[in-house]
């Protein structure tokens, strides 16, 4: 029986070649929730409109049509749109008037909630903001637990993605001797893995992001006192912080900036 502590780097490497060798066939069949998406989902939650304030989780609908869950029942508040597959992380800032300004881990402002509960979107696309209105109850999001056998798995899929994406092999890894990935750690390095595939995939997409991505020849999640990207010797680094949950990871900017800047 696979214990977490048994879980070995050859037997990583040997899915990461099935990954590869059978991903025609594994794009026809069915496949784990993208980024855990299903898994995630929990209790449904009031919406809160008869207090005329914004619910803790809602569904919202911006201006220019973009759909998105906004879950703030947890520590930290998050963010997915309904056609991404990352789950933001944000952290609350005051605004001017007392509104709240909900930030990423770049320190862009991300959505902003006015004392009375409205709601402003900020996107790369619309940088000034956009109204967002409240269309639906939603679920919180819940980390789901995690078997030894799904990790590999999901990190050999992060690699055929990552690997797709660059034209040639990126292999993925978790923790190293003395911190092996854990039963608690188990979602967080998964979703970090899946994370880091999709900064690739984004980056593929830009000339210079191409060009970047030719210093990354492997990709290691790894534990750290703060959640970070590095990148050392053809290897990116991705730091967690389970401690801190959801926030305990970089976001896809955050290792993307990581890779274009070396």
């Amino acid at each position: 029986m696979l214990s977490w502590v048994s879980v070995r780097t050859a037997l990583f490497y040997a899915l990461v070649a099935i990954a590869l060798v059978r991903s025609d066939l594994a794009s026809a069949q069915s496949a784990p929730p993208r980024n855990l998406r299903e898994a995630m989902v929990g209790s449904v939650a009031e919406d809160g409109r008869a207090q005329g304030r914004a619910p803790l989780v809602g569904r919202y609908l911006s201006e220019k049509g973009a759909s998105f869950v906004f879950d703030r029942t947890g520590n930290t508040a998050l963010l997915q749109f309904d056609r991404g597959l990352e789950i933001w992380a944000l952290h609350p800032t005051q605004g001017p008037r007392g509104d709240i300004i909900y930030k990423n881990d770049l320190e862009q402002p991300v959505l902003r909630i006015t004392r009375l509960g409205g709601l402003t979107l900020f996107t790369q696309e619309n940088p000034d903001g956009m109204p967002a209105a409240l269309v639906s109850q939603a679920r919180p999001f819940h980390p789901p637990s995690l078997s030894p056998q799904q990790v590999l798995q999901i990190l050999a899929q992060s690699s055929q993605r990552a690997s797709r994406s660059a034209r040639r092999v990126i292999t993925f890894e978790a923790g190293v001797r003395g911190q092996e990935v854990t039963p608690q750690s188990a979602y967080l390095v998964a979703d970090a893995a899946g994370i880091a595939a999709e900064a690739i995939y984004r980056l593929s997409l830009m000339q210079r992001g191409r060009a970047a991505l030719t210093r990354v020849t492997k990709v290691k999640v790894l534990y750290g006192p703060r959640p970070a990207a590095r990148l050392r010797e053809g290897v990116l680094e991705v730091i967690i912080t389970p401690r801190l949950g959801m926030a305990g990871r970089p976001s896809s900017g955050v290792i993307m900036r990581t890779i274009a800047a070396r």
